[in-house]
């Protein structure tokens, strides 16, 4: 009797337990909110480029917006003639991304992939102009 009592126990301990990994899982699958659909940021650089889509992307803080990886000249330049797209809402967001550094790190290395590969496409493509035989 004892016996069944106790595989009645783990068994409910085990089922709980498997109810408990689930819902953390669905949790942390929410909580990545659209961190979820930035996965290589060099594929998406290049699919935009090709495209025709020349922009750019950054990360949107409390007074400015953050452009990982271009030098200060390369920052001037992008700032003046293409557009720049936040990676984070801030508007549709409770919490600030300062506040979680787990996420400002993804962000920030997606921005800096992304921006870099870019960046590479559109001095690629400036040189070959320049090096076109003109008659």
């Amino acid at each position: 009797m004892k016996s069944q009592s106790t595989f009645s126990l783990l068994a409910c301990m085990a089922s709980l337990c498997l109810f408990t990994l689930s819902a953390v899982a669905d949790e942390i699958k929410d909580s990545r909110g659209d961190l979820g659909r930035i996965n290589d940021p060099v594929q998406d650089a290049k699919q935009a480029y090709h495209n025709g889509i020349k922009e750019f992307v950054g990360i949107k803080l409390d007074q400015s917006l953050l452009l990982p990886g271009l030098k200060s000249k390369q920052e001037e330049m992008v700032r003046e003639q293409y557009a720049i797209r936040a990676l984070n809402q801030r508007w549709q967001t409770y919490s600030t991304i300062e506040q979680d550094p787990r996420r400002m790190n993804q962000l920030k290395r997606y921005a800096n992939r992304y921006n870099l590969t870019m960046i590479r496409l559109i001095e690629k493509e400036q040189l070959e102009q320049q090096r076109q035989y003109r008659y």
